[in-house]
């Protein structure tokens, strides 16, 4: 190259920094402007043949339209980003010009571009590891999910609750497309979607990966969806502040009922709701906290209702906790519960010993 900055090789890095931002900032712009017409097209006092013809213009297509440009200006810059990452690298003293480092899938490392961390303090255990996107398993079951260092346990909750129907894990594979250069985007219901790439957070000592992950400990459909839940919110620290599960639910198309406090109690409220729930194939989550359950050091905890059942006089709830193993086994077992055989996270309590630890139970 001829022309540019002195001990440069290929580009300006600052420039490619520069574009990358201007990118993204115009994907938001995008992304804001469809969600306030659309919100107009909803709103707006207009009948007749003509208002009829617009708004299924806007809703056949157009706003879709604006979304998916929206993303691909994220997977540009994405790409840019890349780039300017790996110029400096390349340009660097010692640096390798042209090499391909950057495409290897075994490469950790404690930092990277801003479009990979996203707002999020690595812990000095963790790397960032690429895995080959093919090989990511993308068909939704409960026990697919495992929550990881995040204090996310509401997402995985709801998550795991939605996928324990075939409807609902079909739902939750929908939301997710593999683009052919190697990145997964997500669709949210709201129309909406964010792109993300392959890259997951591992611990160091056993290259597991750290947040989200299946019981093998490597990622799946759930690390994706969490990552593009991360980035529409900011970050792994802001969606590891905790949450509710039924607000995930209603994120995601379901309704968002919910009862706590004093209905929490109520062996029959409980009974009434989350029974109908699994029997109508609707997902279901109940809440423990540090007041109500003593497995708890502090603060609360969200878990999914697998199913219930009635046998004889008994009304038994199965309940998996997102962590994929059982945890506090000693307290269930005291408040009357039952843990299976290998412990995967599942165990049956009746709908009375329950409601004396629970807190709160919501429903989709």
């Amino acid at each position: 190259m001829t022309g540019g900055p002195a001990g440069m090789v290929g580009s300006d890095p600052d420039q490619l920094e520069s574009l990358a931002r201007s990118l993204t900032k115009s994907a938001t712009q995008l992304r804001a402007a469809e969600k306030a017409v659309g919100s107009l097209v909803k709103t707006t006092a207009w009948h007749g043949p003509k208002a009829n013809a617009f708004k299924g213009q806007w809703n056949g297509g157009t706003g879709a339209g604006i979304c998916r440009a929206a993303d691909q200006l994220d997977r540009m810059a994405a790409n840019v980003q890349g780039q300017a990452y790996q110029q400096r690298e390349a340009s660097a003293p010692g640096g390798s010009a042209g090499k391909a480092d950057w495409d290897d899938p075994e490469r950790t490392t404690e930092s990277k571009p801003w479009f990979w961390v996203f707002n999020h303090d690595v812990p000095v255990d963790h790397g960032l590891k690429r895995f080959p996107p093919d090989g990511l398993d993308m068909t939704a079951a409960p026990t697919d999910v495992v929550q990881g260092a995040l204090g996310d346990c509401y997402l995985a909750a709801a998550l795991a609750a939605i996928a324990t129907t075939p409807d609902g894990a079909a739902r939750l594979e929908s939301m997710i497309t593999r683009n052919d250069d190697g990145t997964f985007t997500v669709r949210f219901p709201d129309g909406t979607s964010e792109t993300v790439d392959a890259d997951f957070y591992v611990k160091k000592d056993d290259g597991e990966v750290a947040y989200g992950h299946g019981p093998d400990g490597q990622p799946n459909w759930y690390s994706v969806i969490e990552k593009a839940y991360a980035q529409r919110n900011d970050g792994y620290d802001d969606i590891g502040d905790g949450g509710w599960t039924h607000d995930i639910f209603e994120e995601l198309g379901y309704g968002d009922d919910h009862i706590d406090g004093t209905d929490a109690t109520e062996p029959n409220k409980i009974w009434d709701m989350i029974h109908t729930a699994t029997e109508g194939g609707r997902p279901a989550t109940v809440s423990m906290n540090s007041d109500t359950f003593d497995g708890l050091d502090s603060g609360g905890h969200a878990l999914t209702v697998i199913d219930t059942y009635e046998s004889g006089d008994d009304r038994m709830v199965r309940i998996r906790n997102p962590w994929g193993y059982v945890g506090f086994e000693e307290e269930i077992r005291a408040a009357g519960g039952r843990i299976g055989s290998p412990d995967d996270g599942t165990f049956e309590i009746s709908v009375e010993d329950l409601a004396r630890i629970s807190s709160g139970f919501a429903v989709g």
